[in-house]
């Protein structure tokens, strides 16, 4: 007040423009990186000339808060591969770490293994911006055939896997063995040793696999039978039936 007196004149300037006359105030809205604000006052004492009295010049060094965003929430099966995109005007940083196969770029790749919530955070200490990404991770079916008992040839089994929903979806290979491959527990009649195959597709889209081998006994040989006088005989068979 020594300088300005009771009464001084504050003009103050924003980029050499005059933004606002009087007041010992300013308010800055949205500022920008770069910006340069300005005051100046002027006597208002009668001794002193009207000249410029008192000048002062604030550049303050602006931290502009970066526009950021990090996407939608997502749910996956377990063992997906997915990629996460944030949009950001500055470098982001991911957390928790060690988890992405890059923490610190806009677009990392993330193994889903178990449900997740990462924090994306960009900008400078005290001037941040963060966003989170909820993964949520479904657990994949497990469907198991299990055992299966040797057959005879041209023989039939009804295979009955465990642990299967009945709502889900199901697609046994190769199709040709069973007499309906999209049923939980169709009838499998094998020409010879056979790998067969299941999966099983849940309500979330999630999908799990068994296998299981079955084996077809040869056809046996037809028994050759002797005449010796009245008695009739035959060989290479564990039992007979006649």
């Amino acid at each position: 007040d020594f300088a300005g007196g009771s009464n001084p004149q504050w003009n103050w300037y924003l980029n050499d423009s005059l933004v606002q006359q009087g007041g010992t105030q300013f308010i800055l809205l949205s500022p920008q990186s770069g910006d340069s604000l300005y005051v100046r006052m002027q006597t208002s004492l009668s001794c002193a000339t009207a000249a410029l009295a008192f000048s002062d010049t604030l550049v303050p060094d602006i931290s502009i808060r970066p526009l950021l965003t990090a996407g939608n929430d997502t749910a996956v099966c377990a063992g997906s591969v997915i990629q996460l995109n944030v949009q950001s005007t500055q470098p982001v940083q991911w957390f928790p770490q060690g988890i992405l196969n890059n923490d610190t770029i806009s677009n990392p790749v993330l193994t889903a293994t178990q449900p997740i919530v990462f924090i994306v955070r960009s900008g400078q200490p005290g001037c941040e911006s963060t966003d989170t990404v909820d993964v949520a991770v479904f657990s994949l079916p497990q469907p198991s055939i299990g055992v299966l008992s040797p057959l005879c040839p041209g023989a039939c089994l009804q295979v009955i896997p465990a642990s299967v929903d009945s709502t889900a979806g199901f697609d046994w290979t190769p199709s040709g063995l069973f007499s309906n491959p999209i049923v939980p527990a169709p009838v499998l009649c094998p020409t010879g040793d056979s790998w067969i195959f299941l999966l099983e597709t849940d309500s979330n889209n999630c999908v799990g696999a068994d296998s299981s081998f079955v084996m077809v006994y040869p056809t046996p040989l037809s028994p050759v039978i002797i005449q010796q006088g009245d008695t009739l005989q035959t060989s290479g068979f564990s039992t007979y039936q006649w």
